[in-house]
């Protein structure tokens, strides 16, 4: 039952933003399509996530703390803490790619992320629906494809390393609209994030150090 659940959990929570991501990296997306009600959809969608995940567990006896929604002071620490390894990790796998691909094929590699850049032209209360999503998108992430994945998972397959790679490969899976590139970038920073959970155990920090990431980039992206 418990492995059915975690396939109707991801069915509805994940599977449409992974149809979503295919379908932008190999088409596109206007700038000029945006409307301020995909974030309030983008929001209300991973809330309903949350919600039924709640349920699930309350079925089996648990709640959100069972799989690490708690909070204490320490986390605000390990938070900064998960932010300045996971950028430090981040950022010497792209060079040291660059410079691999660099010297193979003499090709400067761009970092730039894709489809995006209707970002920067947020204003009033398309930006204060963006601001909306990325504190949502933090909290739906690491509660479901980190935690709630990596919990199942460890227990289905008893295995923490089998945890570890499928919450990993999940959530790089829906990140390729940025570009397979920008994609990859990623995977330093979801192992530490999966590392650090299945060692603690505990999700409100990863949630911290993630919303951290969304703002700066919304902000940055400016």
């Amino acid at each position: 039952m418990r492995g059915l659940e975690l396939m109707l959990v991801l069915a509805v929570s994940v599977l449409p933003t992974l149809f979503k991501s295919t379908y932008v990296a190999f088409f596109g997306i206007n700038p000029g399509f945006f409307k301020p009600l995909l974030f309030i959809g983008g929001s209300l969608q991973e809330i309903s996530a949350i919600g039924l995940l709640t349920y699930v567990l309350y079925r089996s006896g648990r709640t959100l703390r069972d799989i690490g929604l708690k909070y204490r002071w320490k986390d605000l620490g390990h938070g900064i803490l998960l932010i300045a390894v996971a950028w430090g990790a981040c950022y010497a796998f792209m060079v040291i790619l660059w410079l691999a691909v660099y010297k193979a094929t003499g090709q400067r590699l761009d970092w730039h992320p894709h489809n995006v850049a209707f970002l920067g032209h947020l204003k009033g209360a398309a930006l204060l629906f963006g601001v909306m999503y990325s504190v949502t998108s933090p909290c739906f992430e690491e509660l479901i494809v980190r935690a709630y994945v990596q919990t199942e998972v460890t227990f289905l397959a008893a295995s923490p390393i089998a945890a570890i790679i499928a919450s990993v490969v999940l959530q790089v899976s829906y990140h390729f609209y940025q570009g397979w590139l920008f994609a990859i970038s990623y995977i330093p920073l979801f192992f530490i994030f999966a590392i650090y959970y299945q060692r603690t155990g505990r999700v409100a920090p990863l949630i911290l150090a993630h919303m951290t990431f969304d703002l700066s980039a919304l902000l940055l992206m400016r």
